[in-house]
């Protein structure tokens, strides 16, 4: 095996005994998550690329305390990653260490979601993959639970004071109270970061559903909710109830009023999530601002369709 860089990684791909035997590997870091790393890794065999795999090294987060305690531990993560697999919901798991830090992964020939590619036939694949996620029996057994609502008060305690007005919290907290009564049916062991990036579309318009860094026991709704909003759609009743049906089976105007508000909690999370770094951001992404942009698409949202 040769390569130039990635001294850490190629280290971690000798102790696999499926690539020790290979040519050469190449190594590129993919841009994804905020703490995790992800690489595409080559087989090359005479000249040409063989294989390709993924993988994926999980790190303990010590730049963002206030997300640590809503992020799944790595053996979680690993149980969820490796039953997506066997599910055929995401990615299969081919090899992983012995503290689940390092999995080596199915490469899944396909790119993100995008409003650009997005279809009929693929929100119906979508929907299947997700509902098939929700019922997978080993994630209940890791007892794992989340809540949007906690994990947005105790990223607050690290916004710069005034930031969010006490107005802004009453009303989220007026929103959990109005979700939290009789959602038996709807909490099920959900994603709940299923953004279009999180979702890899192949050329035959099947998906697979990726990273599962807050996954738990939390209401359905938020996920289909999260879909919608990262592809940016138009947020009238015609395209809402379209995703509503899709997974339900129905819509009426209490499943209508439901996504409405995890609406609200999608577009307030996202704001408060990137105004929570501000303080600790040493790249030259620019966090404030994009807590803006997202406090911008809330209003939106409130204006047209409340």
């Amino acid at each position: 095996m040769q390569n130039q860089y990635h001294f850490q990684e190629m280290n971690i791909l000798k102790e696999i005994d499926m690539l020790s035997n290979s040519e050469s590997i190449e190594i590129k870091q993919i841009i994804g998550g905020y703490v995790n790393k992800t690489y595409l890794i080559s087989v090359i065999d005479n000249g040409q690329i063989n294989a390709n795999y993924i993988l994926r090294i999980c790190q303990l987060n010590t730049q963002n305390s206030e997300t640590i305690q809503f992020e799944t531990t790595h053996s979680i993560q690993y149980t969820i990653t490796n039953f997506s697999g066997l599910y055929g919901i995401g990615p299969k798991v081919l090899f992983t260490n012995e503290d689940n830090t390092k999995m080596l992964m199915e490469y899944i020939d396909g790119s993100e979601l995008t409003s650009q590619i997005f279809s009929k036939i693929i929100l119906e694949n979508i929907m299947k993959s997700l509902k098939k996620f929700h019922q997978v029996p080993e994630f209940y057994q890791t007892c794992r639970h989340y809540n949007t609502f906690d994990h947005i008060k105790e990223m607050l305690k690290y916004v710069a004071h005034g930031a969010v007005s006490d107005r802004d919290m009453e009303a989220i907290n007026k929103i959990e109270i109005c979700v939290s009564h009789g959602n038996e049916k709807y909490m099920k062991f959900c994603h709940n970061d299923l953004h279009k990036g999180n979702i890899l579309v192949r050329k035959d318009s099947s998906v697979s559903i990726i990273d599962y860094d807050y996954c738990g026991i939390f209401d359905v709704m938020y996920d289909i909710a999260t879909i919608y909003h990262s592809l940016e759609l138009d947020c009238q009743d015609e395209s809402i109830n379209q995703f509503i049906v899709e997974y339900f089976g129905y819509t009426d105007d209490k499943l209508l009023e439901r996504f409405k508000l995890f609406s609200i909690v999608y577009h307030f999370w996202n704001a408060v999530w990137f105004l929570s770094r501000v303080a600790n951001n040493d790249s030259f992404y620019n966090f404030g601002m994009k807590s803006l942009v997202k406090f911008r698409e809330l209003l939106h949202f409130v204006y047209t369709t409340m």
